[in-house]
């Protein structure tokens, strides 16, 4: 979505007009380039370069977009990982593989490792400075 109106943008800010039909081709064709870029920091500045000259709509305007693009790409960035770990959540929850009596020994068992270890470091500390 965001693909799409930024080359609408585009296309206006070069004084270039759009037919209804050119502009929906536009905007499926930015949907379809845009699948896994959501993660990718200010990849769709990439692709939106590279498709809006397929539509003789000159690149120049693509600095413009340039400029303010890092405000909306943070937000965008921090949703796009936050439903894939949500996904990935209920996805795991649904298999009920999400934190299994196994996983919860595991990480007993890591927790009493990482104890020991401060132990036996914080021993050895207090030995060498006596």
């Amino acid at each position: 979505m965001n693909l799409a109106l930024c080359s609408m943008f585009c296309a206006q800010a070069a004084g270039i007009d759009k037919t209804i039909g050119e502009q929906v081709v536009m905007a499926l064709m930015m949907m379809v380039s845009s699948k896994g870029i959501a993660g990718v920091r200010s990849a769709n500045i990439v692709v939106l370069a590279s498709i809006i000259t397929q539509f003789d709509i000159p690149s120049w305007p693509v600095a413009l977009i340039l400029g303010v693009d890092w405000l909306s790409d943070m937000p965008r960035t921090f949703i796009n990982v936050t439903g894939n770990c949500l996904a990935a959540t209920v996805m795991a929850k649904l298999e009920n593989e999400f934190r299994t009596d196994e996983w919860k020994q595991k990480r007993l068992v890591q927790e009493e490792e990482t104890l020991d270890h401060i132990e036996k470091v914080s021993v050895s500390v207090r030995g060498s400075t006596a």
